[in-house]
């Protein structure tokens, strides 16, 4: 895994724990889905 700066991952940190928090309401059924969905919205406006 590269390194991120531990300056970076404060600020990512945040973020994720909000989307976290959301993906734990889920049941384990569920999550799969949703994971798959975050990601790929995540990853697509970065190509």
């Amino acid at each position: 895994m590269p390194y991120i700066p531990q300056e970076d991952r404060k600020v990512l940190d945040k973020l994720l724990q909000k989307l976290i928090e959301e993906l734990k309401k889920n049941p384990p059924r569920k999550l799969d889905g949703k994971v798959n969905y975050v990601i790929k919205t995540l990853e697509e406006p970065l190509r």
